[in-house]
C-alpha cells in the first residue's frame, strides 16, 4: 500500500459522507448550526460582559475597604501622637514651671541673707564704735546699705535672666510641638480609580452577523438544492 492510500481512503470516507445528505439536508445544517452558534455567542458575550462587570465591582469594594482601613489606621495613629506629644508639652511645661519657682525661692533665700548679713554688720560696727567711744556717724550705715541694696539687685536681675531663659524654653517646647503635630498630619489618600467602563454586546450587531453567515450558507448550497428539486421533479414526470 502506497503512502498515499490513507489519504485517498479518507476521501472516500468524507466523499461517502457527503453523498448521504442531500444538498437540502446540508444546507439546513448549515444554516442551523450558523443560528446556533450565533446563539451561543451573543449568550456567551452577555455572560462574559455581566462576569466582568461583577469582577470590577469586587476589586472595587476591596480597594475602597482597603482605603476605609489605611485612614481609620492613620486617623487612630495621628490621635495618639497627638496625645503623647501634648502630654509631653505639659510635663516640660510642668518641669519649668517648677524651675521658675525654685529660682524665686533661691533668690528670696539669697536676699535673706545678703539682708541678715548686712544687718549683722551693721551691728557689729555700732557695737565696735560704741566700745571705742567713736561716734561713727551715717556714712559707714549708709554704705553698708548701700551695698546690701546693689546686691540685692544684682540676685533679682540674675533671677529674671533665668526666668526669661526658661520662658524662652517655653516657647521652644511650645514651638516643636506645633512642628511636629503638623509633621504628622495625616496626607490625603488617593481615590480609589474608578474602573473603566465595559462595552455591552451589542445583539443587534451580532444577530446581523450571525444572519449574514446564514445566508451565506443558505446561498452556497441553493443552486445544489434547485438542480436536486428539478431532477427530482423530471424523474417524477418521466
Amino acid at each position: 500500500m502506497s503512502a498515499g492510500s490513507p489519504g485517498a481512503a479518507g476521501g472516500e470516507t468524507v466523499g461517502a459522507a457527503s453523498e448521504s445528505f442531500s444538498a437540502q439536508e446540508l444546507q439546513n445544517i448549515g444554516m442551523a448550526l450558523s443560528i446556533g452558534g450565533g446563539i451561543g455567542s451573543i449568550a456567551s458575550s452577555f455572560i462574559n460582559s455581566n462576569a466582568q462587570r461583577q469582577i470590577q465591582s469586587i476589586q472595587f469594594q476591596l480597594q475602597s475597604e482597603y482605603r476605609k482601613q489605611i485612614f481609620e489606621y492613620n486617623k487612630k495613629a495621628y490621635a495618639e501622637n497627638y496625645r503623647r506629644v501634648n502630654a509631653s508639652v505639659a510635663e516640660n511645661y510642668k518641669q519649668i514651671q517648677e524651675r521658675i519657682q525654685q529660682e524665686a525661692v533661691a533668690a528670696a533665700e539669697q536676699i535673706g541673707t545678703v539682708e541678715r548679713q548686712s544687718k549683722a554688720v551693721q551691728a557689729a560696727s555700732t557695737a565696735g564704735a560704741a566700745e571705742r567711744g567713736v561716734d561713727q556717724g551715717t556714712a559707714l550705715i549708709d554704705a553698708i546699705v548701700v551695698n546690701e541694696l546693689r546686691s540685692t539687685q544684682a540676685i533679682n536681675r540674675e533671677q529674671e535672666w533665668r526666668v526669661d531663659a526658661l520662658k524662652a524654653g517655653m516657647k521652644e517646647v511650645e514651638a516643636q510641638a506645633e512642628a511636629r503635630i503638623a509633621g504628622m498630619t495625616p496626607q490625603p489618600l488617593s481615590p480609589v480609580p474608578i474602573p473603566p467602563p465595559i462595552q455591552r454586546p451589542n445583539p443587534l450587531a451580532q444577530a446581523l452577523n450571525t444572519m449574514t453567515d446564514t445566508f451565506a450558507i443558505y446561498a452556497k448550497f441553493q443552486p445544489q438544492v434547485v438542480q436536486e428539486q428539478m431532477a427530482s421533479n423530471l424523474g417524477v414526470n418521466t
